[in-house]
């Protein structure tokens, strides 16, 4: 199979890159060729993204995607074009019928015009459609913090109409969860063109180290208002058995973030270590006996997880978004009420009083992750959806 992917960045900048390039990684190591478009390149370790592709084709503006994407067709034989993050899809829309066409959608962007799928007050998770509501919420007025008022106007008759493309174009959309799922088809989506497929990294096959008997809890993550540390930075008030917290993540809420920890007098119990290293954060991991994962906007998915699991410890996360995909409530850990610090506060507490509960569930996510999360059979289901059926087969080889 011939495989186009089409995507805002080359290199690893993200989620969204790391599934690309863990997606073609399996792909081609199933004989598949890939190939990436893209419109921007990252800083990180671009050489390397780049080696895991056929080949790599930088289109920098519309104009140019739509040119390159027209000559590769013309010019190859391509089975499907793989879409992933783009600011518009206007540019692919003289495409459709040339070949199979599908998108995965990574985040909210489709369908929110704020992109993190909470009202702006109170802080809670949307679950209306596009349209009235977001004109309700404020949503055509946006932060930006390098505009001369520190805001901007956001187009929601233009994101409607991105939202309409989007149905119109792609023959298949692809989602990691199934609150994902659901927002697509509250949006006007067909339930039958869209497939839930979890996102999935590599995994190593290294043995997991035992859950501590300690009391120390984790956090990893950007600090940015949607990861709702704020939420567990106040849960911690209520916790009565003995702990400490280690939050490993920057971003433009540190400082807020501090401040609290301060105003709260928890500074004997709260450490921030910065962004870290792979190697260090294995050792954050190792040392931990919780995740934490206080999410305030509606995870897509949460990968987060996914480390948790394959590490073998126990998580205790909001139930929004997609985490209840892969956290479940005695399972692998406890899932709590959208925002309710104090039943946060009471799940934590009872994986720092019971070791053994916190080991049982270690091990049960790791368990999970095996069963549910093989990158073996992502790249299975992943490959059968990419390919082209019979009557699209011949539909793009008719000469007429």
């Amino acid at each position: 199979m011939n495989i186009l992917f089409l995507n805002t960045y080359c290199g690893y900048f993200g989620g969204v890159e790391q599934n690309i390039a863990s997606a073609a990684e399996g792909l081609s190591a199933q004989g598949h060729k890939c190939t990436l478009v893209y419109m921007k390149e990252t800083e990180t370790r671009l050489d390397d993204y780049k080696k895991i592709f056929r080949e790599t084709l930088c289109a920098p503006t519309n104009k140019k995607l739509t040119k390159t994407l027209t000559e590769l067709i013309e010019t190859g034989s391509w089975d499907t074009l793989y879409v992933h993050k783009l600011e518009t899809i206007a540019p692919l829309q003289q495409l459709k019928g040339t070949l199979r066409m599908v998108r995965m959608i990574h985040d909210h962007d489709e369908c929110c015009p704020r992109h993190h799928k909470y009202f702006i007050c109170p802080n809670r998770i949307c679950k209306f459609s596009a349209g009235l509501k977001c004109w309700v919420d404020l949503a055509f007025i946006e932060r930006d913090r390098e505009a001369k008022l520190g805001i901007r106007f956001n187009n929601l008759r233009k994101h409607k109409k991105e939202l309409i493309r989007n149905r119109e174009l792609f023959d298949t959309f692809l989602v990691g969860s199934h609150f994902m799922q659901n927002e697509l088809t509250m949006n006007g989506f067909a339930l039958e063109q869209i497939q839930r497929i979890p996102p999935c990294v590599k995994h190593p096959d290294t043995k997991p180290t035992p859950v501590p008997d300690n009391h120390e809890i984790l956090y990893v993550g950007q600090l940015i208002k949607g990861k709702g540390v704020d939420l567990l930075i106040k849960a911690l008030t209520h916790i009565t058995e003995p702990y400490h917290l280690t939050i490993a993540g920057s971003g433009n809420a540190e400082d807020s973030l501090k401040a609290l920890v301060i105003s709260l007098e928890l500074e004997a119990h709260v450490d921030f270590s910065g962004w870290v290293a792979p190697e260090e954060l294995d050792r954050l991991y190792d040392q931990c006996r919780i995740l934490a994962v206080p999410s305030r906007w509606a995870e897509p998915f949460g990968m987060i997880g996914l480390e948790a699991m394959q590490r073998a410890r126990p998580v205790v996360g909001f139930d929004v978004g997609g985490i209840p995909d892969w956290l479940e409530t005695g399972i692998n850990g406890y899932t709590v009420p959208e925002a309710k610090v104090e039943q946060f506060a009471d799940a934590l507490n009872r994986l720092l009083y019971d070791h053994k509960t916190a080991q049982q569930f270690g091990e049960q996510g790791r368990k999970k992750l095996e069963a549910e999360f093989s990158f073996t059979n992502y790249i299975e289901q992943l490959s059968g959806i990419l390919q082209p059926t019979k009557k699209e087969t011949r539909k793009e080889n008719d000469p007429d």
